[in-house]
């Protein structure tokens, strides 16, 4: 099961390092976003839930105690409550294997509807629920912790 740990801001590789080094399977997804800066574009790696660590799991007092002696860790969401069902799915897609989550490329259709040509999004199009073309990104949303939560992904799109 995947529990979401809150943390100290810009503490989440920290925690997630301590975590994995005290034998616990955590994650901190990231993505790879084409940011404009000084009239260029240019390649950034950027945490994609910031403040969060995500930690897989069988929680117990040992497990609640491991973890909340982090010292960048504040609390786990919920009483703790894990993500389950679709969400547990499209999370392990997001976790990417500890590496950062590459930009999609999207085909916008005459009638305004999107479709993922490559990348990690293609067939998970229902997450997506806003874009912005001229920023290069898709708005997905995603619930953990009894909420939802929106990020930014990077993509880049083109008209049929």
């Amino acid at each position: 099961m995947i529990y979401v740990v809150q943390t100290i801001p810009a503490g989440e590789d920290k925690a997630c390092f301590k975590a994995q080094r005290a034998g616990i399977t955590a994650w901190v997804p990231k993505r790879e976003l084409t940011l404009r800066k000084g009239g260029e574009w240019i390649r950034a790696v950027d945490i994609l839930f910031p403040g969060y660590v995500f930690i897989e799991c069988d929680y117990c007092p040992k497990v609640h105690y491991a973890v909340t002696a982090i010292p960048e860790v504040l609390r786990f969401l919920g009483e703790p409550t894990p993500i389950t069902g679709a969400e547990e799915d499209f999370m392990r897609v997001m976790f990417n294997g500890g590496y950062p989550l590459s930009e999609s490329k999207a085909v916008i259709n005459s009638d305004g509807t999107i479709r993922i040509t490559e990348g990690w999004l293609k067939g998970r199009e229902d997450y997506i629920k806003d874009i912005c073309i001229r920023r290069r990104r898709a708005y997905i949303e995603i619930a953990f912790g009894g909420r939802t939560h929106r990020t930014s992904v990077g993509a880049e799109f083109t008209n049929a």
